[in-house]
């Protein structure tokens, strides 16, 4: 919903979407897939820190991160009770996943958008 009005997007570009999103998702797994581990392993850090949260991550990420030598000083982690203080609720999908991972075994890690474009392009 935009200002109370509910957006309605043609067939064609639901499609477009759809297979955007599955693109994305297929680039972010290649390009972040060999640091599971070290983002695992930052992800209980933070947890056992700050409590639970999400780590962001700019997508698409720029070419420099890897000539950095810790690729994780570039990101961000936000926690659940940051996003409940900024009116987020259990109906959030964000808050729902965060009540419900088990930061022994999963992370969450959300994708930023930093390209600039929307994502329904």
């Amino acid at each position: 919903m935009t200002n109370g009005k509910k957006v309605i997007l043609p067939e064609y570009l639901l499609e477009r979407h759809f297979t955007n999103i599955k693109e994305r998702i297929k680039q972010q797994q290649e390009y972040y897939g060999p640091y599971t581990i070290q983002i695992l392993d930052l992800a209980k850090l933070l947890h056992s820190q700050l409590g639970r949260g999400a780590i962001g991550i700019a997508w698409p990420a720029p070419p420099f991160l890897f000539l950095v030598s810790n690729l994780f000083e570039k990101v961000s982690y936000t926690t659940e009770v940051d996003l409940r203080s900024q009116g987020a609720t259990s109906e959030y999908p964000i808050m729902h996943v965060l009540e419900q991972y088990d930061p022994e075994h999963q992370a969450v890690v959300v994708f930023i958008n930093c390209s600039g474009l929307p994502d329904i392009l």
